[in-house]
């Protein structure tokens, strides 16, 4: 059980602007504006730091430092990604360098030719393999028999229409659902102003259909400006929830789904989430709400499945570690997958794109997720 912490004290929050996350991938972006020629000289100051005596080994390190620039640079142009080239070559060249200064050529070479196929995977293969993961929930608030099948998307964050939004909406026709719950994120952070990246978010949106309807939540302020969504939303199905409560019918059965507007903060959201649970019945409870840090502070028995997003699962995963960092106020503790407090289940979706600004749009051992809910009656 992970208990709820106090943190109305607190300066700055996850998803907010002026957090260090958010700075740093600002003032990365600086980057971008970089002469080549100035920063392929920076790249060999790097390589030539690793080896101040002996040049020939310097030009193999920078060979490897082109071939990231190269493949990073291609990525646009086959439709992956749409992300600044220069601050992930940077991060990539300090990340080889490490090896070298550490360990002779027969260790380092070899690692460094893995380290060619680990950036094409985790840049051009991994994100983009959607998977489909199945969860389920018996509950003594539906009659025994019936049966709701829901959809749970988070973070599709979108920069540019890329090969991963059309298999996206492959992926959403293949499951047959009878809802659609989006736990918000819908640009990326480089796209929420560009206008192009709106008519082709609304072409994707306009793909999403179910019986029940597609219900929506705001993500991080930062990310979902409220002033975009009268222009992002309109004509397509998605409903967006802002504290409200909409009520799906399936017979003589019905869930309750709770959209909760999102703020990252705890101590704000969580008491708007009582008074709005004042007005609802004893049925089956989903809370649809962008972050999972709101979980630890709800009372018993409000929530029965509270579904979230926000993390990414981290982006980048360590084999038998994990991820370094999250984006969560619970750091590690909330990464992605299910997790059982008291009496409520919460689910986190790795989401589906990815960091936006000067992040690197990178997965590994993390690949994007869409998950299919079985709400299962035994009453």
């Amino acid at each position: 059980m992970i208990k709820a912490k106090d943190f109305s004290k607190l300066g700055r929050f996850p998803g907010e602007t002026g957090n260090i996350f958010d700075i740093v991938l600002h003032k990365a972006m600086h980057l971008e504006k970089l002469p080549d020629v100035l920063f392929l000289a920076g790249l060999a100051g790097i390589a030539f730091a690793g080896f101040p005596a002996n040049g020939w080994q310097s030009l193999v390190v920078i060979i490897f430092f082109l071939l990231d620039w190269i493949s990073i640079a291609l990525l646009p142009k086959y439709r992956r990604s749409f992300g600044p080239i220069k601050p992930p070559v940077l991060i990539l060249a300090v990340l080889r360098i490490l090896p070298v200064i550490i360990s002779p050529p027969i260790v380092w070479v070899p690692l460094e030719i893995l380290g060619c196929f680990l950036q094409i995977y985790a840049f051009w293969i991994e994100p983009f393999q959607i998977k489909v993961s199945r969860q389920a929930i018996l509950t003594a608030k539906l009659p025994a028999g019936i049966r709701f099948k829901l959809l749970h998307l988070g973070d599709l964050h979108l920069e540019r229409l890329s090969i991963r939004e059309e298999k996206l909406i492959q992926r959403i026709k293949e499951v047959d659902v009878d809802a659609i719950l989006f736990s918000g994120d819908y640009l990326c952070l480089s796209s929420i102003r560009d206008k192009q990246s709106w008519a082709e978010l609304k072409q994707v949106l306009s793909q999403w259909n179910a019986p029940l309807g597609v219900f929506g939540v705001t993500g991080s302020p930062a990310v979902d400006l409220p002033e975009n969504f009268p222009v992002i939303l309109e004509g397509t199905p998605v409903k967006l929830l802002i504290d409200e409560i909409v009520h799906l019918q399936k017979d003589e059965a019905a869930i309750q789904v709770i959209g909760l507007n999102c703020t990252h903060k705890p101590h704000l959201d969580a008491p708007r989430l009582n008074n709005l649970l004042e007005d609802v019945n004893d049925g089956f409870r989903i809370l649809l709400h962008h972050s999972p840090d709101i979980a630890p502070h709800l009372t018993r028995g409000s929530v029965d499945l509270q579904l979230a997003g926000h993390t990414h699962g981290g982006q980048v995963c360590l084999p038998f570690f994990g991820p370094l960092f999250t984006g969560s106020l619970y750091g590690l503790k909330f990464k992605s997958g299910r997790y059982q407090l008291a009496d409520m289940v919460l689910y986190i979706t790795r989401g589906l794109g990815m960091e936006g600004l000067s992040a690197p749009r990178v997965r590994f051992l993390c690949p994007p997720e869409i998950v299919v809910w079985d709400i299962i009656g035994k009453g």
